[in-house]
C-alpha cells in the first residue's frame, strides 16, 4: 500500500467532491505498465493473472485516473492484500459502494420480469434482469450468448459489463465469467435464488454479500456440444463430477420451487 491513498484537487472540501476509488490491484497494474514500463506479459505474470485480464485491469485504472484529472474528482486508493488464486486480492469495495444510489443490477433469471425465478447458472441463464435502484426502471435483457460454443462466461460478462451493471446476483459464476466481472469493477454475489424481486430486497438490505471467487468450475450448467439440456448438466467430462453437480442441481431446483411456492401463497392469501 503507498504512504499516500489520497489525492483531490487543491482548494476544493473533500465533502463536496465526487469520489473515485483505485483499487490496489489497479494501481499495481499501472505501477507495472506505466512506471516500470514493462510488458504486458511480465505483468501479468507478476500479479498471478492472465494477460487478458491485466489488459482489463490497466484499462479501467487509466479511464479511473482520466476521470478524476479531467473532471476534478478526488481519487482514494483502498484495496487489499496479494494471495494465491482468486483470493489473491482481499479487497474491500470503497464506502461510496453503499452509498450509491445510480446502482443497476443485473439478475440471472428464468424470465425478463420480477416475479420470475434466479437461474442458478449466470453464463447459461435464459435472461438477466437489469433493475436500476435510483429510477426503479426494469429491463428484460435475453442472454444470448448463452447458446455459445466457448467462451459464453466472458462473452455474458462482458454483456453485463456493457449495460452498466454493477453488481450480479446469481446462483453459480465460473472462473472465466468472475474474472470478467472482477476486472470491469463489477461485484459478484453468488448463492442467490428464489425470486428476481426478492433477490434484489435482499442484496439492498445488506442480506447478501459479494464473493471473493468463483464457486464453481468451468464449464457448469453447460451439455454436450454446447447445448443446454434442461437446465443441467449432461455428458461431462469426468463422471464423479456430473453426478456432483447434477445433485447440485437438483439442490438449487428444489430451493426454486420452495420459494416460488411461498410467494404462491402469499400472493393467494392477499386476494382472500
Amino acid at each position: 500500500m503507498p504512504d499516500v491513498t489520497y489525492f483531490k484537487p487543491a482548494g476544493i472540501p473533500a465533502r463536496v467532491l465526487e469520489e473515485v476509488c483505485l483499487s490496489l490491484e489497479e494501481m499495481e497494474a499501472i505501477r507495472l505498465k506505466d512506471l516500470e514500463g514493462w510488458d504486458q506479459e511480465q505483468c501479468a505474470e507478476s500479479m498471478k493473472i492472465s494477460r487478458t485480464t491485466f489488459h482489463r485491469v490497466l484499462m479501467s485504472a487509466r479511464k479511473k485516473v482520466a476521470d478524476v484529472l479531467l473532471n476534478g474528482k478526488a481519487l482514494r486508493i483502498e484495496g487489499g492484500n496479494y494471495g494465491p488464486a482468486y483470493q489473491r486480492y482481499s479487497y474491500r469495495r470503497c464506502s461510496s459502494w453503499g452509498k450509491r444510489r445510480d446502482m443497476k443490477i443485473a439478475i440471472s433469471a428464468t424470465g425478463p420480469k420480477l416475479d420470475d425465478a434466479v437461474d442458478p447458472r449466470f453464463e447459461r441463464c435464459q435472461y438477466f434482469v437489469i433493475v436500476d435502484t435510483e429510477s426503479a426502471e426494469v429491463e428484460g435483457v435475453e442472454n444470448t450468448k448463452m447458446l455459445a460454443d466457448g467462451g459464453a462466461g466472458v462473452a455474458t460478462a462482458q454483456m453485463i459489463a456493457d449495460k452498466g451493471a454493477k453488481v450480479v446476483l446469481t446462483g453459480n459464476c465460473g472462473p472465466n465469467a468472475y474474472e470478467t466481472l472482477f476486472a470491469a469493477d463489477l461485484q459478484v454475489v453468488t448463492g442467490v435464488s428464489g425470486i428476481v424481486r426478492d433477490a434484489v430486497e435482499g442484496f439492498k438490505s445488506g442480506k447478501q454479500q459479494s464473493a471473493s471467487q468463483p464457486n464453481v468450475g468451468a464449464h457448469f450448467g453447460t451439455g454436450g456440444g454446447g447445448r443446454i439440456a434442461a437446465g443441467v448438466g449432461c455428458q461431462p467430462v469426468d463422471a464423479d463430477q456430473g453426478l456432483e453437480a447434477l445433485k447440485g442441481h437438483i439442490k438449487i431446483l428444489e430451493g426454486h420451487l420452495e420459494s416460488v411456492q411461498q410467494r404462491l401463497d402469499e400472493l393467494e392469501s392477499q386476494r382472500r
